[in-house]
């Protein structure tokens, strides 16, 4: 049974990666639903596949932004050891591979 917190049941990390993928799969399949539409007159199908990715989205930001929320309660920085992670995760490898 997993902790239970003001905000309600905290999602596991794992529950939250596989829906995360699935959303994933919902977007994708949306970007390719002008194609599989031409082959298909079924209404429900037609729906799923227009408004998937819309869903797909709101599901895909709502559990990275509750994952950002978790970690940031779990483990505090400062504004400077942020911004010192920030600079060491994200630029220095763009700064490489615009080097190479």
């Amino acid at each position: 049974m997993e902790k239970v917190t003001s905000f309600g049941v905290v999602i596991n990390r794992g529950f939250s990666d596989i829906l995360k993928f699935v959303a994933a799969l919902m977007v994708a399949f949306s970007h390719y639903a002008e194609h599989a539409l031409d082959y298909t007159s079924n209404i429900v199908l037609r729906l799923l596949s227009m408004t998937g990715g819309y869903t797909g989205v709101a599901i895909f930001f709502f559990l990275s932004g509750y994952g950002l929320m978790m970690s940031e309660r779990n483990k505090h920085k400062g504004f400077i050891a942020f911004l010192c992670s920030r600079l060491s995760k994200v630029y220095v490898p763009v700064v490489i591979v615009s080097a190479i």
